[in-house]
């Protein structure tokens, strides 16, 4: 159990797995892209706090911005998954997942 446990741990990225970035994948996983201010918003972090985990995340590829013209013609900052960062979302998920399997499996025995 605490070996399973141990190689579940090394599949963990830290990058994915910090909780502000976690939040700001899922979101992106979730809904689509969103402004920088709607991230910002739903995080609840400041404007400084959300460009370091923006600039994390871009640096590692999982994550795009780009500077789209909205429907009242004003230029925003959109952010999106890039696939790398779908696949490694993913990844996290499942390894996230069987962490829990393990911990319940060990809470039945």
């Amino acid at each position: 159990m605490k070996e399973e446990l141990r190689n579940l741990a090394k599949e963990l990225d830290d990058v994915v797995l910090h909780p502000k970035r976690f939040i700001i994948l899922t979101l992106l996983y979730l809904s689509g892209p969103l402004t920088e201010g709607e991230l910002k918003s739903a995080v609840n972090v400041s404007w400084g706090a959300l460009t370091t985990h923006l600039r994390r995340l871009e640096e590692h590829g999982l994550i795009k911005r780009r500077k789209w013209l909205t429907k009242s013609l004003k230029l925003r900052v959109f952010v999106y998954l890039t696939e790398k960062g779908i696949q490694q979302y993913i990844k996290a998920i499942k390894s996230l997942e069987k962490i829990l399997k393990c911990i319940q499996n060990s809470h039945q025995k």
